[in-house]
């Protein structure tokens, strides 16, 4: 069983004394999983970053073995996100780790790895944590869990929309959600189609993305499987 690729890598770990098992989103199939062979050398663990894309071969005996990969260089982008600073790499290992959590192994996902792609290419740019909170919550739609923020819940109207209901993942009036306040979420800036500037945000507007998409994230997607968001996710906003 043989099967070639372009890939993200997710995660590497210590596999033996000489090999790493890694961790990859590949284009066409998906969230894969293998071993590198005599993977200790300097230029192995240099390509085997996070975020790195790479041009993957996976071999084994049969699909549901632990294969093993050959993994050549397309591009170094845990390199340029390092020059970037401390935060977006915090954001890249952030992202590759709910990744790994949440995807079933060998199905292809060809519209989170296009976003995922996006934000890696862009995590190096001034607009990085505006990309970082937009990825999250189309990972969410992409999961089938998207959130309905055209009309409010309670009076189908399109105007005022100030709140999210946690229980729901729709959005709600001003007037919609009065005696309720208190119990709903608030509707963030970032998520308004007349936001000034969508890749400009302040610290506070990612904040409140984050809080919403983080509480529907641990919900909806990660609770239920006993997991939850990575823990150094806090710092993106400090």
């Amino acid at each position: 069983m043989k099967w070639q690729d372009t890939a993200f890598i997710l995660s590497r770990r210590a596999f033996g004394e000489k090999n790493h098992l890694i961790h990859v989103l590949s284009a066409s199939h998906g969230r894969a999983s293998g071993f590198v062979k005599y993977s200790n050398s300097r230029a192995h663990k240099s390509l085997l970053q996070i975020g790195n894309y790479v041009d993957v071969e996976w071999m084994a005996r049969l699909p549901e073995h632990l294969g093993h990969f050959i993994c050549k260089p397309i591009r170094a982008h845990a390199s340029f996100i390092m020059q970037a600073g401390y935060l977006p790499l915090i954001a890249l290992s952030v992202s590759a780790e709910i990744l790994e959590n949440i995807l079933p192994e060998n199905e292809p996902v060809p519209e989170i790895f296009a976003d995922f792609k996006i934000l890696v290419e862009n995590l190096n740019s001034d607009a990085w944590l505006a990309h970082y909170c937009r990825w999250e919550v189309n990972l969410l739609a992409h999961l089938g869990f998207g959130l309905d923020l055209q009309q409010c819940a309670v009076t189908a109207g399109h105007d005022n929309l100030c709140y999210i209901s946690p229980k729901s993942g729709r959005a709600v009036s001003d007037a919609g959600a009065k005696g309720y306040e208190d119990k709903l979420l608030p509707f963030p800036k970032l998520y308004r189609s007349d936001h000034p500037h969508p890749l400009k945000i302040s610290t506070d507007d990612a904040k409140e993305s984050l809080a919403v998409s983080g509480y529907f994230l641990n919900k909806w997607v990660l609770n239920p499987f006993k997991k939850e968001l990575p823990s150094n996710r806090v710092k993106l906003c400090q």
